[in-house]
């Protein structure tokens, strides 16, 4: 994917018109003034879409964590019905049943999770739904101690972490949400666990994708170019762009210290990134962690 091209030190300007021009220069008016003007008037009309813009993807997050919790235990419930009584002697039938499971429960057949694998008692990741396999044979809870909580519990448990194989993107800092259910056979014994989530790149990529839609659908004037837009997970003090979200916007919204500015809501203000000004407007989204804020970054073009 082609990045939008980021405005040089000293180079970002506003093009006035040849009649705009003779007429500054006629009343005395100096050209830079009328430029920082225009800017400043794009500036404007630009903070008045970054909110509602923000306010469109709130309640996806609301509604995609809701999937998650809601189908997992279903799916669960559903796997133990296709399971062998010893999985690690039908990796395939393993697979076969995260199919199943996901077809048979409306809400993950639909819901925006990057992996879904299904993890023995040991911690190890036996199959997982997509090929190549990646995490298949690898410990989740070696990656992840906190999993290890899944197999203690009788129901649904969220944990974060990294595992090299449920990453999202090919290279970069990333996290992902983890949420797993106990899978049971007939006789009660825990076979493993439902294992799904998302990587917060892939999910930041979710959402920026929708902001771009929102505001095409919203654009005053069709023929113009959107603003430029990047959208972040920020979880405590990291954040968490799009694949190919430049890794210093990353890095200048993980110092912003969002968590702690929005902890009485929403938060408005801008910084300069490469001489460029971008707009910032972020709110905490508690459904997905107490120290989780989503973020746009936006500038106009």
């Amino acid at each position: 994917m082609k990045r939008e091209p980021i405005s040089k030190p000293g180079l970002r300007s506003t093009t006035l018109s040849r009649r705009g021009m003779t007429l500054a220069l006629a009343l005395g008016v100096p050209l830079g003034v009328l430029g920082l003007s225009a800017c400043r008037d794009k500036e404007a009309e630009l903070k008045a879409k970054m909110m509602p813009a923000l306010d469109e993807v709130m309640p996806l997050i609301e509604r995609d964590t809701k999937q998650v919790r809601e189908g997992l235990p279903k799916g669960a419930e559903l796997m133990a019905k296709h399971l062998d009584e010893d999985p690690r002697a039908d990796l395939e039938g393993v697979k076969r049943a995260i199919a199943n499971a996901r077809a048979g429960v409306d809400e993950l057949e639909v819901a925006k999770s990057t992996f879904f694998v299904f993890v023995a008692p040991d911690g190890v990741v036996l199959r997982g739904e997509t090929e190549p396999d990646l995490p298949a044979g690898k410990s989740l809870v070696e990656a992840v101690p906190d999993a290890k909580k899944i197999f203690e519990s009788a129901g649904l448990t969220e944990v974060w972490g990294y595992m090299e194989g449920l990453r999202g993107v090919n290279k970069g800092d990333d996290l992902q949400w983890i949420v797993g259910h106990p899978v049971k056979g007939k006789e009660g014994k825990v076979l493993g666990a439902f294992v799904t989530g998302w990587s917060l790149r892939k999910y930041a990529e979710y959402l920026e994708n929708h902001v771009k839609v929102h505001l095409t659908k919203t654009a005053e004037d069709p023929a113009k170019p959107i603003p430029l837009a990047y959208a972040f997970v920020v979880k405590g003090k990291r954040a968490f762009g799009g694949p190919v979200t430049p890794d210093e916007n990353a890095k200048a919204v993980a110092e912003l210290d969002l968590v702690a500015k929005t902890a009485g809501g929403a938060y408005e203000g801008s910084i300069e990134l490469d001489g460029r000004t971008f707009l910032v407007a972020a709110k905490p989204a508690p459904t997905l962690g107490k120290d989780v804020v989503v973020a746009l970054l936006m500038s106009p073009i």
